[in-house]
């Protein structure tokens, strides 16, 4: 939903519906990319713990090191992809995986198998659904996930065009480009 706000031409002085920059889609945008960060950064660090409880196994203090380290980057890469699925509103989907995976795990003896196949589906098809949005708003997404800074964009929304009369007019700032301010009809309500 695109944030608005009614101004009025300064020629003719009809009202138009202008959008508005209030700063809440961006913060949002920055939001899901952290979050997306740290969710493909902990399956980046379960990825290189995993063998390393492996080969260092024989030395039980060691084992013990990693394999309390991989449950920790385990639960925390967790709780990223719970808030990856909220912000990407696909927490049907985690909720889902979760069941499943408990009720494999439970119910068969070759189920965490299963298991692991069902949550690398659900982690990709999550991350694919963030990747998209972080895409549409601006971001550049690399394999860890997205850059914070946006791409600058083409227009400024700072010069409207009268729907009515024609005559570009400037609110605030300077503008590379003038994008087309939306009538209001007399009986309409906002």
């Amino acid at each position: 939903m695109v944030a608005s706000r009614v101004i009025n031409c300064p020629s003719c002085d009809i009202q138009m519906i202008v959008p508005t920059d209030d700063g809440l889609q961006k913060e949002r945008i920055r939001r899901l990319a952290r979050r997306q960060r740290g969710m493909l950064l902990s399956v980046l660090a379960c990825l290189v713990l995993l063998p390393c409880t492996q080969i260092f196994g024989k030395d039980p203090a060691l084992a013990m090191l990693f394999g309390m380290l991989l449950a920790v980057v385990g639960l925390v890469g967790h709780i990223y992809f719970l808030l990856v699925s909220i912000e990407t509103r696909l927490v049907w989907l985690w909720v889902a995986s979760n069941v499943a995976s408990v009720y494999l795990a439970a119910t068969y003896s070759g189920g965490f198998l299963l298991v692991v196949l069902l949550s690398i589906i659900v982690v990709l098809i999550v991350n694919g659904q963030a990747t998209r949005r972080l895409r549409e708003a601006g971001l550049e997404v690399g394999l860890l996930g997205a850059r914070y800074e946006p791409k600058e964009p083409q227009t400024n929304s700072s010069w409207y065009r009268c729907h009515k009369c024609g005559k570009d007019f400037e609110l605030a700032g300077e503008a590379t480009a003038v994008p087309q301010a939306i009538p209001i009809s007399a009986g309409e309500n906002l």
